[in-house]
């Protein structure tokens, strides 16, 4: 019976490498032969769902094994007479080692229509197969290190970086005066505090070109405090970026104050939390680039033996 195993490590923490893989639901998301996902009933030891195809074909499976935070198979219904296998196994499992998660695939079927079937495998199906599982391992990768990377990244780390000074206006502000501070200090939104000093709101671009379009020119003499959001959505040092991301994606808003015992320390935007990603993907190309640099210049060394880089560089050179 054909088997395709493929399995890859990933400088991952195991919760992590495990929440992605065991989301039934969001298998059409990572798979690139799988349309959509419908879960019929149950879950982990008990789910069932239906598959979609690109093409329109539709499948059902179920759980037949759950190891929490290990591993887990699914079952293809091989009474679906669209699916062009008698039997389909799908195993998923994780192996945490010292410097990383190692995860594995494993596709354990048997080809429909006898020994043309067979031979259709052997020199089309299983190939085609095995790409697709790679470009699906290629994904979950993709979406673990994104998921590792919002679970180790804290708002302290952002602040660290960014500073802790937050601009403030006062709810009597003219929405004018409020528009110049933005300009001033290049920023798309500004803390508003009432009288007694303490927080009453935020105002944003956004805020001030709602009051423009409702109120026209007008609206730039009224004070601050009768269009800015009043309910802050705010956030912890301790807080991850996925925390950060899920509120921002969830109430729609682009700017969370800091507060630490009551206290404001900071404000962080959607644009730090770009910029950050941005820097982090920045630092892995950087380290891959010299991993493979140092690589190449440990051959050149072998091949050559030539042990003065200098030298060896301008020898390379010449050719």
């Amino acid at each position: 019976m054909p088997v395709i195993q493929l399995q890859r490590k990933i400088k991952a923490h195991a919760d992590v490498v495990w929440r992605v893989i065991s989301d039934l639901q969001s298998f059409a998301d990572v798979s690139p032969h799988i349309r959509k996902v419908e879960m019929l009933d149950g879950e982990k030891a008990t789910a069932r769902r239906r598959l979609y195809s690109p093409h329109g074909y539709t499948w059902t499976e179920h759980c037949v094994m759950w190891d929490e935070g290990k591993a887990y198979a699914m079952e293809v219904d091989s009474s679906d007479g669209v699916y062009p296998f008698r039997k389909m196994t799908r195993r998923f499992e994780l192996e945490e080692q010292s410097d990383g998660v190692v995860l594995r695939m494993c596709y354990d079927y048997k080809p429909k229509y006898g020994l043309v079937g067979q031979i259709m495998d052997l020199f089309f199906l299983h190939r085609k197969r095995r790409a697709l599982y790679e470009e699906l391992l290629n994904n979950w990768i993709a979406r673990i290190r994104d998921l590792e990377w919002a679970y180790t990244v804290t708002v302290a780390t952002i602040l660290q970086s960014k500073g802790h000074d937050v601009v403030t206006a006062q709810a009597g502000d003219s929405i004018i005066d409020v528009a110049r501070i933005l300009r001033k200090n290049r920023i798309g939104a500004v803390l508003i505090r009432d009288e007694t000093g303490h927080l009453a709101g935020l105002a944003s671009e956004r805020d001030i070109a709602s009051a423009l379009g409702d109120h026209g020119p007008t609206a730039l003499e009224l004070p601050i405090g009768d269009v800015m959001a009043r309910k802050l959505v705010v956030c912890e040092p301790h807080n991850d970026m996925g925390f950060v991301m899920a509120c921002m994606t969830d109430r729609r808003v682009r700017h969370l104050p800091v507060m630490e015992n009551g206290e404001l320390v900071g404000i962080i935007s959607i644009g730090d939390v770009v910029k950050a990603r941005i820097y982090s993907l920045e630092s892995e190309s950087e380290t891959m680039r010299e991993y493979i640099a140092g690589r190449e210049w440990r051959y050149h060394h072998k091949v050559t033996g030539v042990h003065d880089v200098a030298a060896l560089r301008q020898e390379l050179g010449n050719k």
